[in-house]
């Protein structure tokens, strides 16, 4: 039997809203919303230093209540999406807070379609088509 997948989706990007294909492949798929962090803060500060313990425990408590049946061997994964000094320090901790853990990011195709209006201007609009998951 293969072991479940729990993905632990720590990011301001709810699963509830991915396709059916990223959402592909994951037996469970828990929601952990990445915090606000102030553009002002240094990474010294008290409150950057709680949001990164308080980020990193609410991670750790998803895992740890993830509806995974008694008895049933399951594998972690990460993906982690947010304030990029925040991953950054969260993933350099990773082998002593998430030794268990498999980091994952979602790779995607960039579609650009450029629209010429009939006044002359042009619009651009952007689609990232998830193409797959990457493991890092």
């Amino acid at each position: 039997m293969k072991p479940t997948k729990v993905l632990v989706n720590c990011s301001n990007h709810p699963s509830i809203k991915w396709s059916e294909d990223q959402k592909y492949g994951w037996d469970i798929i828990i929601d952990v919303p990445f915090p606000e962090v102030s553009p002002y803060l240094d990474s010294n500060d008290l409150k950057y230093q709680r949001i990164l313990v308080n980020l990193k425990d609410a991670i750790i408590k998803a895992f740890a209540n993830a509806p995974v049946p008694a008895g049933v061997d399951f594998r972690e994964y990460l993906m982690l999406q947010g304030e990029f000094s925040v991953c950054y320090n969260l993933f350099k901790m990773r082998n002593i807070a998430f030794p268990t853990v498999t980091f994952v990011v979602p790779t995607t195709e960039r579609v650009v379609e450029e629209v010429t209006n009939p006044d002359g201007t042009t619009e651009k609009k952007t689609t990232f088509k998830f193409v797959r998951w990457r493991t890092i």
